[in-house]
């Protein structure tokens, strides 16, 4: 079914639980490329408005890149037949309990096509993003392409027959799940060709790593295959005089959504006097993980301004925490809760999201 631009349109949901005199409402901004039945199915329940809502938010483009509706959507364009199928890996998958699995051909690579079409717009910049792991085997390579075709539906190549390996012949040493991603479009290191007119994504399984056109041994699971419209860069900022907080407690924290792959800079900047001498660390947390410390050691007199920065990407989509705490020792090393405060002071935290 050919898909359709749908602009505002609010959903009202009743949600399980209100009262017929409280209802609540749920909105969401429909405003990219779904068919009838991918909206209408968003009628269902809160659960799947909330994911066309996120999908929408995010400018996110190719369906079932979760593989949550099996191999809809997915085409194998060359390679043995059959030789692509689904996986069950709840409790691993970092975005859904399912992903597409190759079966190893040592004769030939598999390639596979989403087969949805999207028109391109040649100002916007994009991101192609995907997850991948090691299912079996010890030797072989994949790829997930930008596929362009021009005004005719001909085909525009590149580093292949497919225009742009946003990743590129990659060969992990072990099994675990890794997020990856590239840009591309306008503003970027790879801008579109003349004559690109549509876009969709595609990926390649157990290459050999030295010639793509043979095979290797090994199986693939992926998923998270999409593109997504950027939508530059975003700053989330909080600024707040924090008070007295004891050692080990949050100083501030803010949220922000972002898409796996994508690159974030966190900032912090804090002030303010311990009440015991010895070292006075301030951290920061990316959705519970430590990425930096700032501090240094003096009096109870010095009053003392701690900052920290750090890039990164974030590895899964959705909401993202950037947290900051404070610790106080009386040592060079010691950590121990009610050792000393943090008087009130300034902090500021800012997450720049995009690029």
């Amino acid at each position: 079914m050919p898909r359709s631009r749908l602009l505002s349109i609010a959903v009202v949901a009743a949600l399980t639980g209100c009262s017929e005199n409280n209802p609540q409402t749920v909105e969401a901004d429909l405003s990219g490329y779904y068919t009838r039945d991918e909206v209408n199915a968003s009628f269902a329940t809160v659960g799947s408005l909330q994911a066309v809502s996120d999908r929408v938010a995010a400018g996110r483009l190719i369906p079932n890149g979760d593989f949550r509706t099996g191999l809809a959507h997915w085409q194998i364009a060359a390679g043995p037949a059959a030789s692509v199928s689904i996986a069950n890996v709840a409790g691993s998958g970092p975005v859904s309990d399912s992903a597409a699995i190759n079966v190893p051909d040592v004769s030939s690579p598999t390639w596979v096509t989403n087969d949805t079409w999207i028109p391109l717009d040649r100002s916007a910049a994009y991101r192609v993003t995907a997850q991948a792991q090691v299912a079996s085997g010890n030797f072989g390579s994949f790829f997930v392409a930008v596929r362009l075709r021009d005004a005719a539906g001909t085909e525009i190549g590149g580093d292949s027959a497919w225009w742009f390996h946003a990743v590129s012949n990659q060969s992990p040493a072990d099994s675990a799940w890794r997020a990856h991603s590239a840009a591309f479009g306008a503003g970027t290191d790879h801008p579109f060709p003349a004559g690109a007119e549509s876009m969709t994504v595609g990926f390649i399984l157990n290459a050999d790593p030295g010639d793509i056109a043979i095979g290797g041994n090994r199986a693939f699971h992926i998923q998270g295959l999409d593109i997504v419209r950027s939508q530059g860069l975003r700053p989330h900022r909080l600024q707040a005089a924090v008070g007295t907080k004891t050692t080990g407690q949050t100083l501030g924290s803010l949220s922000f959504y972002a898409v796996a792959g994508e690159p974030v800079t966190l900032t912090m900047s804090c002030s303010g006097r311990p009440n015991a001498a010895g070292h006075t660390y301030a951290s920061m947390y990316l959705d519970g993980a430590l990425v930096s410390s700032a501090g240094e050691s003096g009096s109870t007199t010095w009053r003392r301004t701690m900052s920290g920065m750090v890039s990164t990407t974030v590895a899964t989509t959705g909401t993202h925490t950037f947290t900051t705490t404070i610790e106080v020792g009386s040592g060079a090393t010691s950590f121990a809760d009610g050792v000393g405060e943090w008087p009130q002071g300034g902090l500021t935290m800012l997450a720049w999201v995009g690029e």
